[in-house]
């Protein structure tokens, strides 16, 4: 109760973050075409874990917190960590994507964080940009494909025994993989059984910049495929829920592909002040695509705060730089940004209302 009048305040005063991603390690066994995160990876400047414990301590309640990388589970203490900020921050929804390789280390892991977080949603998120062999080529590891559907599979076990474990497949959409999509859908639903497929676009500057030359129309298809399995699936749901659910995703979808094909702005970005990204040597930016710009949109680095986040947050630094993203009318179709542009936007309850009654 108290968490959701938090959140409901929230979205009226906005005065914290919705969601906040944080990178556990730059470390990753994969050397994936579609990554914007490349020229990062396998630096070995990452913050303790008494210091993401600091962190947590000061961190406020959570609606959703993502737990990423490089590749998460190469973190040997992710559960620890992620303990801190469940008991801190009691995110109402935990998000981890994974590559899927290290098939016992996730299912241990994975384990160990439901047993320190049982309160809360915990779901997997298995990248699934390919299939077979070509999933192997595109992330240049032999053998990934398989490790891919072996962790999926002991992962679906699991579920039995942790009814708050969700299995996500994560698809991006490249150059590469656009005239696959379809086949990758299925195969993600009815061979590895996932509960949600994660759809979105190749974003940032990726390893191969040719990956980013995507067809918009395929996108519009494929979000349209989606919207009706979405549909069938919820259509005996007596749950009203499920409309501000249908209705999120339609407007993220909507947004994402005027924004591709006009290449202009679409809808207002809250990205820092309701979204944060917190790296794994402590450095603080709004979102993962002004990341990329470097120390201009840096809100600063924790280390500087004495690891204490809202200290930062609070700081004429991160309002400086919303300031300049709201001002500049900032856009990109990153789909977590998408999905919170659209949730608090002042026009999503009314959209809400109007699904509800037709």
């Amino acid at each position: 109760m108290k968490h959701s009048l938090q959140s409901a305040m929230n979205y009226i005063v906005r005065s914290r973050p919705f969601e906040v991603t944080i990178f556990l390690t730059s470390s990753c066994n994969f050397r994936c075409d579609h990554c914007f995160y490349w020229k990062e990876l396998n630096k070995k400047d990452e913050l303790t874990l008494e210091e993401f414990r600091m962190i947590a301590q000061t961190m406020p309640t959570l609606e959703r917190l993502i737990f990423t990388g490089g590749e998460p589970f190469l973190r040997k203490d992710i559960d620890e960590i992620i303990a801190e900020f469940y008991r801190y921050s009691r995110p109402m929804y935990i998000t981890i994507p994974t590559n899927g390789y290290l098939t016992n280390t996730i299912i241990e892991k994975t384990e160990s964080i439901m047993k320190k977080a049982p309160d809360c949603f915990v779901n997997i998120s298995l990248q699934l940009n390919d299939l077979g062999e070509d999933r192997d080529e595109s992330v240049k590891v032999m053998g990934s494909f398989d490790h891919l559907v072996k962790t999926a599979k002991e992962l679906s076990k699991l579920k039995t025994k942790f009814p708050n474990l969700g299995l996500t497949a994560i698809c991006i959409q490249t150059s590469e993989n656009e005239e696959k999509l379809q086949h990758i859908y299925d195969f993600a639903q009815n061979e590895l059984g996932v509960d949600n497929f994660a759809f979105s676009i190749v974003r940032g500057n990726p390893r191969n910049p040719d990956v980013k030359n995507i067809n918009p129309r395929i996108y519009n298809q494929m979000c349209q495929k989606l919207l009706e399995s979405y549909k069938e699936k919820y259509a005996n749901s007596r749950i009203p829920l499920y409309k501000l659910f249908l209705t999120n995703r339609e407007l993220v979808y909507e947004y994402t592909h005027k924004t591709l094909v006009q290449n202009s702005y679409q809808i207002k970005c809250y990205a820092g002040v309701l979204r944060a990204i917190i790296l794994e040597n402590g450095d603080v930016y709004p979102c993962e695509i002004l990341m990329e710009k470097g120390d201009v949109f840096s809100i600063g680095n924790l280390h500087d705060f004495n690891m204490d986040f809202m200290k930062l947050w609070k700081s004429k630094q991160r309002k400086e730089i919303y300031r300049q993203i709201t001002e500049q009318k900032c856009y990109c179709t990153h789909g977590c940004d998408m999905m919170v542009n659209t949730l608090f936007n002042r026009k999503f309850p009314f959209l809400v209302i109007k699904k509800l009654f037709s």
